[in-house]
Parts: C-alpha cells; sequence; structure tokens
C-alpha cells in the first residue's frame, strides 16, 4: 500500500514538474515569437523611413541645383547684356 501511494506521489510530482517545464518553455517561445515580430516591424520602419529620407534628400539636392542654377543663369544673362554695346 506504501509503495503504491508513493508511486502516486511520484507520478504527482513528475507530472506538475513536466507542467512547469511546459509552461516555462511556452513563456520562453512566446517571448521569442514576440521578439522577432518586432524585429521584422523594426526592420521594416527603419527600411521605410530610410527610404523616405533618401527621396527628401535628392528632393532637397535638386531644388538648391535648381536654386543656384537659376542664379548662375541671372549672373550670365548679366554678364552678357553687359558685353553688348547699345
Amino acid at each position: 500500500m506504501l509503495i503504491l501511494q508513493g508511486v502516486r506521489n511520484m507520478n504527482y510530482f513528475v507530472e506538475k514538474l513536466t507542467s512547469n517545464y511546459k509552461m516555462a518553455l511556452r513563456a520562453v517561445m512566446e517571448i521569442l515569437l514576440c521578439a522577432c515580430i518586432l524585429g521584422l516591424v523594426g526592420v521594416t520602419v527603419y527600411c521605410k523611413m530610410d527610404n523616405l529620407l533618401t527621396e527628401a534628400l535628392e528632393e532637397s539636392v535638386a531644388r538648391q541645383a535648381r536654386t543656384v542654377a537659376f542664379g548662375l543663369e541671372q549672373q550670365f544673362q548679366q554678364e552678357l547684356e553687359g558685353m553688348i554695346p547699345l
């Protein structure tokens, strides 16, 4: 009788230990899944922001180049007008 009760207690202990192990494993898996999802979102946002900033920089440089070209054109026109005698 005592042996049977000891086996039952041992089975209970093993089930409890296995249950705790499964809960810990599940928690670790959920944390890893969350980290993977956050990593993917982070990479996606980084790439999108990189593209947006690159496009904004290209537009800014193009705008500055047009402004400089317009200024040089005006200066060139004035020089040409100064060279032509009236």
